[in-house]
């Protein structure tokens, strides 16, 4: 009798009938098994719109602003917290000799490599090249310490020779990373029939942003160069004292980040992370 009367129904309510006639689904399975869907679609599955290898692309460029952003705040408090003295460095350079050494390292060796291996045109692989070798630089031949006011010439000769390398190393990698920013994140899509009204009034913000940090990092680097070059200005009792090159390079660190930070388009990934939508690159 039950078959016959279920033979009456619908074939979509025969299925919910006998989906409610089996036993419950225990709520521990069911949690792990949507658990299990979820990750499988988010491991394998591309989401539409997305293309993958823009993605990797734009993960270099996040990862290199976000370095060179939190690189100066991390110095700092980790210096502070670890030593448990609050005491600012004449540089960031100087940091090589505190506690906060590995850190500053392996920041440079991270943007290093992240320039190195960023390929886009063929003129942006050249300067980022060149802009990661000169950050490795940076960490193999570092600044001469800093010397305490009762001893102002405690840096050996060797120190201030490799002090000078370090210099140039830390001009070229800032001037490449200015050229980057004021002269190839500002250039437009070469398809320009595809560019809608809206993806050039966001390419004109973001290259106020790129040419803004251009411009802070020439300054920071001319600032720096007076700074060192000028007599009076040179001493070191001033530096010890107001900490003019840390400010500096800390001004110009955050310049090239926030560059990249815009060029990765993060506050558009975290917008759509917040929205729980999925991001599209542009």
């Amino acid at each position: 009798m039950w078959e016959e009367k279920r033979s009456l129904f619908p074939k979509n309510r025969r299925n919910e009938l006998e989906s409610s006639s089996s036993p419950t689904e225990s709520p521990v399975r069911r949690f792990f098994l949507t658990s299990y869907q979820k990750f499988m679609k988010w491991a394998f599955v591309t989401k539409p719109g997305s293309e993958p290898l823009v993605r990797s692309y734009l993960f270099l460029r996040s990862g290199i602003g976000i370095i060179g952003v939190a690189l100066p705040v991390v110095l700092v408090i980790g210096a502070i917290l670890l030593d448990q003295r609050f005491e600012l460095l004449d540089s960031m350079s100087s940091y090589y000799y505190s506690v906060m050494r590995d850190v500053f390292v392996g920041s440079l060796w991270a943007i290093g490599i992240f320039l190195i291996c960023y390929q886009y045109d063929h003129l942006d692989d050249l300067v980022s090249t060149v802009a990661g070798f000169c950050a490795i630089g940076l960490s193999l031949f570092p600044t001469p310490p800093d010397c305490p006011p009762s001893n102002m010439n405690c840096a050996t000769e060797l120190q201030l020779r490799i002090g000078v390398a370090h210099f140039l190393f830390a001009t070229g990698f800032l001037v490449a990373l200015a050229i980057m920013a004021g002269f190839l994140f500002t250039r437009g899509n070469p398809e320009k029939e595809k560019v809608t009204d809206t993806d050039r009034k966001r390419k004109r913000r973001n290259n106020l942003v790129y040419r803004i940090c251009s411009i802070t990092m020439v300054a920071c680097i001319l600032l720096a160069a007076l700074i060192l070059v000028v007599p009076y200005l040179s001493d070191n009792r001033w530096h010890h004292q107001y900490h003019p090159i840390f400010f500096i390079e800390f001004i110009a660190t955050w310049a090239f980040g926030w560059a990249w930070f815009v060029k990765g388009q993060t506050y558009s990934k975290l917008k759509a992370a917040i929205q729980r939508r999925p991001f599209i690159p542009r």
